[in-house]
């Protein structure tokens, strides 16, 4: 691996940073040689950024970069990501979303017994984003449901993603699952784009179709 600078001025890009001149670069790998590598699920760069900004305590970044390449194959068309997270290139669509995977799962082995999880729901899929990258995660079959109202990325994830049950949701519940249905939910900061009100409707709708003890793994952007 090597880094270089990118070219650009970082004092403005990490504009929180007293040191931010120091602070931006590119990672590059060796394909062959990761290629080389043994490649399981825990097979990865863990990359971490100590990062202390105004008013705020230092906090643990975390990236988790897969080695096995197959991860980044099948990535989806550049406008179907521009829908779920802006514009930026596959490959670092890939590294968020393996590192949200393994957030989620952490979490699980944290607050559950992992081998009770049977059924798991991403609300707000997207293009699979999250879920996508976790059968690789579970030691047996797991039975994985990724919902979300944009019939455009969820046609694309249903022809491209197999193994996994996609369905489109409308903006307001109810979800087509019976009560108590999933061990556990996910949703990655859906709820930072929709108001009060939708969501009340659906963290009521959650509750329902989540069982009693089950997880909701749901996240929020902060306002930075």
């Amino acid at each position: 691996m090597r880094a270089r600078g990118r070219g650009r001025d970082p004092t403005q890009r990490y504009w929180y940073h007293d040191d931010a001149a120091g602070s931006d670069f590119v990672a590059s790998f060796d394909k062959k040689a990761a290629l080389s590598v043994d490649t399981t699920p825990e097979n990865h760069l863990d990359f971490q950024v100590s990062d202390r900004a105004p008013d705020l305590d230092v906090c643990q970044l975390t990236h988790l970069i897969p080695l096995d390449f197959t991860e980044y194959m099948n990535a989806p068309p550049s406008g179907k990501i521009a829908k779920v997270q802006g514009k930026k290139p596959s490959s670092e669509f890939v590294i968020q979303c393996v590192t949200h995977a393994n957030r989620i799962y952490n979490i699980l082995k944290q607050t559950t017994d992992i081998q009770s999880i049977h059924l798991v729901l991403d609300w707000g899929t997207g293009c699979g984003r999250v879920i996508r990258h976790m059968p690789k995660l579970f030691d047996r079959k797991v039975q994985l449901f990724g919902y979300d109202i944009d019939a455009d990325n969820i046609d694309w994830s249903t022809n491209n993603i197999a193994g996994i049950r996609f369905g489109v949701c409308n903006t307001k519940p109810p979800l087509p699952f019976d009560d108590n249905y999933f061990d556990a939910i996910a949703a990655v900061s859906v709820f930072t784009h929709i108001d009060t009100e939708h969501q009340d409707l659906w963290l009521t709708e959650l509750n329902r179709v989540l069982r009693p003890g089950g997880v909701a793994c749901l996240s929020v952007a902060g306002k930075s």
